[in-house]
């Protein structure tokens, strides 16, 4: 299993998605019930993309090519 198929653990979170730094922060990391998961490859990211385009989204970064979704 690659790295991209697994979703992003706190390290991951805090340093490539940039979790906590506004704008920085990438619009696809979300929060499950187990732990982080990227939306990036998933349909959600449409919507998200829609909210970035809409400036109603704090986080607006798009930092990698996209981890797994859980």
């Amino acid at each position: 299993m690659s790295e991209r198929d697994t979703p992003p653990d706190d390290l991951w979170a805090r340093s490539i998605c940039k979790i906590g730094q506004g704008h920085d922060c990438c619009r696809y990391l979300t929060m499950a019930p187990s732990g982080w998961s990227c939306e990036k490859h998933t349909v959600l990211r449409m919507h998200l993309d829609w909210r970035v385009a809409e400036e109603n989204i704090v986080a607006r970064g798009d930092n990698c090519e996209g981890r797994g979704a859980r």
